[in-house]
């Protein structure tokens, strides 16, 4: 990033957009774990939340001419590095 000395905003994120839930529940698959949830709207909450915070990570996937992992991909890398701490 650094070499092409890029200026302004750059999103590095996720190239998909997820919620925490969706992560989490993932995660849970992933190791086997069996969770206990259920899911409610923002709008439920006395303080504002905005529904979605999903960032656009497409100009920093341009400047580096490379994919920027999936919500799997991270579940995966984040199931991989759970296990060997076990």
């Amino acid at each position: 990033i650094l070499e092409s000395k890029p200026s302004g905003l750059f999103n590095l994120a996720s190239k998909d957009v997820f919620s925490k839930a969706d992560f989490a529940i993932a995660l849970a698959n992933q190791l086997n774990l069996e969770i206990n949830y259920s899911f409610a709207s923002v709008d439920t909450l006395n303080v504002n939340r905005a529904n979605s915070c999903g960032l656009d990570s497409r100009r920093i996937s341009s400047l580096l001419g490379l994919n920027l992992p999936s919500m799997m991909d991270t579940v995966l890398v984040s199931a991989d590095e759970f296990m060997k701490k076990l």
